[in-house]
C-alpha cells in the first residue's frame, strides 16, 4: 500500500514509508538479563506535565512502548531520553510530522516490523498501527520479541471487525518467534467483544496478563473495560505498577527476567 492524502491533509502511510529510526549513539548490542519496560499512550505529548512525568517514568528502563507519539523536530523528550528509537508512523501532518507507536530501547534490535490498519477511523480518517522488535538476551542465542499496537476504536459504521483484522495480522507476525516475547499497549478494547477476540489471541500465543494491583488503568468512560494491557511469555514478572499524570492514559511499568527451566 502506498502514501494517500487523508482528511484535513493528513497522507496516510504505506508499511515501506512508515518506519522512522531514532538512533542513541550509547546503544548496545543487547538487553540485560533483567529488563524494566514502560507501557504509555502519551497522547502526543499534549498533556500538562508529559515531560517531567516522561523523564521521571523512562530513566532507567531498558524498553519503552509507547503510542501515540508526536514526532517531529521538537521531539527532543525521545532524543533526550537515552534510548534509541523505532517508530511505525500510521500517518503524517501537511508539516512533516507523524503520529504512531514507537519502541524505546537501550539495545540496537537485530529486526523490526510494523503493520498498518487498511482501515481508518471513521471521523478523522485514518489508521492505527502496531509495531515489534527482535532485541538479543545475555544467553548466546537468545531473543526478545517486543511489541506494541495502538488498536483501532473502529471503522466505518457500514464495516466490521476491524480490530480483528488488525489483530490477526499481527497475531501472524508474532506466531514466528518461538522464545520470550513482550505484547502491550492500548489496545483500545471498549466492550466484551474485543476483549473476548484478545483474549483469544493472547491464548494462542501463550501469553499471560501482567497484572497490576492496585489496578488503575485506564477504562472506557462508557463501559469501563481497561483500554491498556501488558502480556508475556517466557518472562517473570517483577514490580507490576500504575502510575497516573502527563497524559490522558495511565503508564504501566514493569520489569521482566527470562525464566529457567
Amino acid at each position: 500500500m502506498g502514501s494517500s492524502v487523508s482528511r484535513e491533509g493528513k497522507t496516510i502511510l504505506g508499511p515501506e514509508q512508515a518506519l522512522r529510526t531514532l538512533r542513541f549513539e550509547g546503544q548496545g548490542a543487547r538487553l540485560e538479563e533483567r529488563t524494566s519496560v514502560l507501557v504509555w499512550n502519551i497522547q502526543k505529548q499534549k498533556a500538562h506535565g508529559f515531560a517531567e512525568a516522561f523523564q521521571r517514568l523512562a530513566l532507567g528502563r531498558q524498553l519503552l512502548l509507547l503510542q501515540e507519539v508526536h514526532l517531529s523536530g521538537a521531539a527532543e523528550f525521545l532524543t533526550d531520553s537515552g534510548h534509541g528509537y523505532e517508530m511505525a508512523a500510521s500517518f503524517a501532518y501537511p508539516d512533516g510530522s507523524s503520529t504512531g507507536v514507537a519502541i524505546g530501547s537501550t539495545a540496537v534490535p537485530n529486526q523490526v516490523k510494523l503493520g498498518i490498519t487498511e482501515d481508518v477511523e471513521p471521523v478523522v480518517g485514518t489508521p492505527k498501527a502496531f509495531l515489534m522488535a527482535e532485541y538479543n538476551l545475555p544467553a548466546p542465542g537468545q531473543r526478545l520479541l517486543a511489541a506494541t499496537i495502538h488498536g483501532i476504536n473502529r471503522a466505518d459504521w457500514k464495516s466490521h471487525g476491524a480490530f480483528e483484522r488488525q489483530l490477526d495480522n499481527l497475531v501472524e507476525q508474532l506466531e514466528t518467534h518461538q522464545g520470550p516475547m513482550i505484547l502491550a499497549g492500548d489496545f483500545n478494547t471498549q466492550n466484551k467483544k474485543k476483549n473476548a477476540y484478545l483474549e483469544a489471541a493472547v491464548e494462542r500465543l501463550r501469553l499471560v496478563p501482567v497484572v497490576f494491583d492496585p489496578d488503575i488503568r485506564t477504562v472506557s468512560k462508557l463501559t469501563r473495560h481497561p483500554l491498556d494491557h501488558a502480556f508475556v511469555r517466557g518472562l517473570r514478572v517483577e514490580d507490576p505498577v500504575c502510575w497516573s499524570g502527563g497524559s490522558d492514559h495511565v503508564a504501566l511499568t514493569f520489569s521482566v527476567l527470562v525464566e529457567t527451566s
